[in-house]
């Protein structure tokens, strides 16, 4: 047994208020990859500021039909974009198990005509996504692997995606933080990615993803910073021929 110390910066979703720092100090089993562990830190984590995200990813030509919600979890993305656009079609991605959690989510808010979901697990090289999709989310995602295993799963995600389409990556990029305890706070975190959930992910700087994003054959369109307090949006393209 040892202990490991981490700290989290955690906010409220669209504002300022409550923005505090929790400070844990948990006994642990090395290479613990039990799900009771990592949800007690999944509620921890700054909430995605969902309101301004809605706002670029639905907005210019490039307005999708079409959306993967890649780990979409319980679904919250996916009902937001159905209550933002009615006119959007969403797909949730996830394991099998969370797939049901999300689509019991769906059934009880009365979307089930407009969102769908593929079961599958992304941690095999072999899998696919559904083709022929204007866009692809991924929010607090991609943190969770390894730099090959990102690398993989943006190249199988560009391949889903129409000439035009795009990817919207958002997350806690530790360089792009406005003060200097909130990038001490998200490095830090990565002591829980090593050592408690999967023993090879950890918190990205946004230079890092974008070599990860260009391997896997996308270019950047554009960089939204300070979307709440501490979340930044990429939003990606296959690369030009």
């Amino acid at each position: 047994m040892f202990s490991l110390l981490f700290y989290l910066a955690t906010t409220s979703s669209d504002s300022p208020a409550g923005n505090s720092i929790i400070l844990a100090s948990t006994r642990l089993k090395p290479a613990c990859l039990r799900q009771e562990a990592i949800s007690p830190f999944s509620k921890q984590r700054p909430r995605p500021p969902f309101s301004r995200a809605l706002e670029i990813v639905f907005s210019g030509e490039t307005k999708p039909r079409t959306l993967l919600d890649i780990g979409g979890n319980t679904g919250k993305w996916s009902l937001r974009c159905a209550e933002h656009d009615k006119d959007v079609r969403i797909t949730v991605v996830d394991l099998p198990e969370q797939v049901s959690v999300a689509d019991q989510n769906v059934r009880d808010a009365g979307q089930s005509d407009r969102i769908d979901f593929f079961p599958v697990d992304l941690l095999d090289d072999a899998s696919s996504l559904p083709e022929n999709r204007d866009a692809a989310w991924m929010s607090q995602f991609l943190c969770c692997f390894s730099e090959s295993q990102i690398v993989s799963i943006l190249t199988r995600t560009r391949k889903a995606l129409n000439p035009d389409g795009r990817v919207f990556i958002l997350d806690t990029f530790w360089d792009h933080q406005r003060l200097e305890v909130s990038a001490y706070c998200l490095i830090m975190t990565s002591l829980y990615f090593t050592c408690l959930a999967n023993g090879n992910s950890r918190m990205y700087d946004s230079k890092t993803m974008l070599r990860l994003i260009d391997q896997a054959g996308l270019e950047l369109v554009s960089e939204h910073r300070d979307l709440g307090i501490s979340h930044s949006l990429l939003v990606c393209k296959k690369k030009s021929k």
